[in-house]
């Protein structure tokens, strides 16, 4: 939460959402801890339906009257300007959806391997699909266009990849954040 920061954006109001859907509600301790260290609102959700389809759609749900809502994977490390970054080539390229990268940490011997690796693309470049895992979304093209995550996808996974391709066949635009 420290690494967060948006000063160019003047006229951006943050908050963080945390949604879990351990049956332990695991992430609850760490997110009252977050609170008290964040200059931005935290809020805990608990759903205890399980699936990411579920945990997604909850996150839309709670940020619907909001201009955008960006998912970090609870293993993700952001740069400091990893959201202003986002913001800023949403609004830029007028994209329903922003892709970052996503880079891994894990052990030199294993990057090599090429077993993890994410296409990565140039600066606003137009891409035609994505992952969820460092992603901004326009809530405004999604209400208009009622896009949701299937949760047909809760147990098997690829619910991200389809949703951005249903943005893209709603004509929706999606951009490529290198920077975020």
């Amino acid at each position: 939460l420290e690494e967060i920061s948006v000063e160019n954006l003047t006229d951006a109001t943050i908050s963080i959402l945390v949604v879990d859907n351990d049956a332990n509600m695991s992430a609850k301790a760490i997110t009252e801890d977050a609170k008290a260290i964040s200059k931005y609102a935290v809020t805990y959700l608990f759903q205890p339906i399980k699936g990411l389809s579920t945990v997604r759609n909850t996150a839309l749900e709670f940020a619907k009257n909001d201009d955008f809502i960006v998912f970090i994977d609870d293993d993700e490390q952001v740069v400091t300007q990893w959201l202003e970054e986002l913001i800023t080539t949403a609004r830029a390229h007028k994209a329903a959806f922003v892709i970052g990268p996503v880079r891994p940490t894990f052990p030199k011997f294993f990057i090599d391997s090429g077993l993890y690796s994410r296409e990565e693309h140039q600066n606003g470049e137009a891409i035609y699909g994505g992952n969820s895992g460092n992603a901004l979304i326009d809530i405004n093209f999604i209400k208009e266009k009622s896009i949701y995550f299937k949760e047909t996808f809760n147990c098997s996974g690829g619910e991200d990849t389809f949703y951005f391709l249903e943005i893209i066949e709603n004509g929706g635009k999606g951009v490529f954040a290198l920077n975020a």
